[in-house]
């Protein structure tokens, strides 16, 4: 993950990959959990 801050205002001007991408991935590894089935 990469951000770019404001120095003076310490606020995040950019983030990539953005916070939607984040949860986006994450919902699908975890639907990917439910679907597939491993044996060990």
């Amino acid at each position: 993950m990469v951000k770019v801050i404001d120095p003076s205002t310490k606020k995040v001007i950019r983030q990539m990959p953005s916070e939607e991408l984040l949860a986006i991935t994450k919902t699908i590894s975890d639907m990917r959990g439910l679907l597939l089935k491993q044996e060990v």
